[in-house]
């Protein structure tokens, strides 16, 4: 068996609900998905073992960058926020030597928290039942997905006004006192650092920033609460009134937002 094969059969084992992408050279890898359900061995994950999830990850594929990609709409085909995506991880650099994307699809479903599971988060982790450490595998998973990720692209529709139901269901998965935030002195901070988002947010009537808007300044804040500072919103609302210039712009911005974050990888790559 080939060293590549083994790397992605670990990497479906650190990443068993989502999609592992890598790009060796010239070529373009897809390994997944395997469902949105965690394999029944992470319920034994740890959290210290999901913290060091990137760690490994890194020392395994030699990779330089993680991409972490979030797509929220329900629609699979047609969807103007999924395609989107699309152009931002490309202009990432995805198909260049030394990136690697995990693909978290909500579409193909997603835990709710419930009072056992709030049960669960709230033991201590010697104390947990294996029942308990099975309710908490694919948060666990999903949490490990951010804290291997360098970049993150979230893409969502707005849907009634907010965010779609499994993108506020990820979202409290991923908030995790200790793990991704911490509260001090009766004041929250985040604890994933060193890294950056890219929010592409669209909408067909409800534009971005105005009074009926509760989904961009809600990521934000989310973002923000665990740690993620450097966040760029790529505005494709409005969609209705005139698609084309709404689409055009944002290219634009894409263009822009990725130029960024390449030119500040390599200043820091000069640096370090």
């Amino acid at each position: 068996m080939s060293q590549l094969t083994l790397l992605f059969l670990k990497l479906e084992l650190y990443f068993p609900s989502g999609r592992v992408f890598a790009a060796y050279g010239n070529n373009y890898l897809q390994y997944g998905p395997w469902g949105p359900s965690p394999l029944p061995w992470l319920s034994s994950l740890s959290v210290d073992g999901a913290e060091k999830i990137s760690e490994r990850l890194s020392i395994m594929s030699g990779t330089n960058r993680t991409i972490l990609r979030i797509d929220a709409s329900m629609r699979r085909q047609k969807s103007v926020s999924r395609m989107l995506a699309d152009e931002m991880v490309a202009a990432l650099g995805v198909r260049k030597p030394g990136v690697s994307v995990i693909n978290r699809d909500l579409a193909a479903g997603i835990g709710i928290v419930n009072s056992a599971w709030i049960e669960a988060e709230r033991t201590s982790v010697e104390n947990r039942a294996p029942d308990q450490r099975a309710l908490l595998a694919q948060s666990d998973a999903l949490v490990a997905e951010l804290q291997a990720a360098d970049d993150i692209v979230i893409a969502t529709p707005i849907y009634n006004f907010s965010v779609p139901a499994a993108l506020k269901a990820w979202i409290d998965l991923i908030c995790r006192d200790k793990i991704t935030f911490v509260y001090e002195n009766d004041v929250s901070r985040g604890l994933l650092s060193n890294k950056q988002a890219t929010v592409i947010i669209t909408s067909g009537g409800t534009v971005a920033g105005n009074d009926i808007d509760y989904a961009t300044g809600y990521i934000r804040h989310i973002l923000e609460f665990i740690g993620i500072r450097e966040i760029t919103m790529i505005d494709v609302t409005g969609l209705s009134k005139n698609r084309r210039k709404v689409i055009a712009d944002a290219r634009r911005d894409i263009t822009e937002a990725s130029a960024k974050r390449l030119s500040g990888q390599r200043n820091l790559s000069v640096a370090e």
